[in-house]
């Protein structure tokens, strides 16, 4: 009897041994999932409606330019802000190929008055800086640039970080219409020259957000 337990008792032991030297293994999965959704966001803040008169013959010779070069929320000036959350670039275009008159006459024929008398110059304010995040088109130190219709034409080109915020990406474009600096871009001849036929011409120009290349 005394035998038999002591099998017992080894037996015991040795099964316990086995069990205890059986791996214990549990898998959990936790899935993890990023979801990015672009903000770009393109705001005029002012001058969303330029409008350039002419009256004295001087106007007609010299053309109208912009005495606020440099500076923003004047009557020629159109003033945007950028906020983006990826790198950019701004395209500026017509919609049309020329100005169109308003006044239609009785043959049902259209004044029209060629793009290249608005010509834009374009400047920064915010904290990002002129080639270092983005290239201005034309820079300050740049001649004044023609408006046209080409809907490719940037004046806002990402270099390298451009995302960011209103305080970042803040810029002017200052307008003129048919002064010296910009027939010699040109080669166009001023009002006087061209006898422009008394109307009021009018194009929408679009500016438009795209995310840089």
């Amino acid at each position: 009897m005394k035998k038999l337990k002591t099998l017992f008792i080894a037996g015991a032991t040795m099964a316990s041994s086995a069990f205890m030297a059986q791996p214990i293994s549990d898998v959990s999965v936790i899935p993890v999932a990023i979801t990015i959704n672009t903000t770009m966001r393109l705001n005029v803040v002012s001058g969303g409606n330029v409008e350039f008169v002419v009256n004295t013959i001087s106007q007609y010779t010299n053309g109208i330019e912009n005495p606020s070069v440099g500076t923003n929320d004047r009557i020629h000036d159109t003033r945007f802000t950028v906020a983006s959350s990826r790198d950019f670039d701004v395209l500026m275009f017509a919609e049309d190929a020329c100005f169109v008159g308003t006044d239609i006459a009785a043959s049902g024929s259209v004044n029209t008055l060629d793009l290249n008398n608005v010509g834009y110059r374009l400047h920064e304010q915010g904290s990002y800086a002129e080639g270092t995040n983005w290239d201005l088109i034309p820079s300050a130190a740049e001649p004044i640039v023609a408006l046209t219709n080409v809907n490719t034409t940037q004046i806002v080109s990402n270099i390298a970080s451009s995302a960011g915020g209103t305080d970042d990406n803040d810029f002017t474009i200052n307008w003129e219409l048919a002064t010296p600096d910009l027939l010699a871009v040109t080669g166009q001849d001023n009002l006087l020259q061209q006898s422009i036929a008394q109307d009021r011409y009018i194009t929408n120009v679009y500016l438009v957000l795209v995310p840089a290349d």
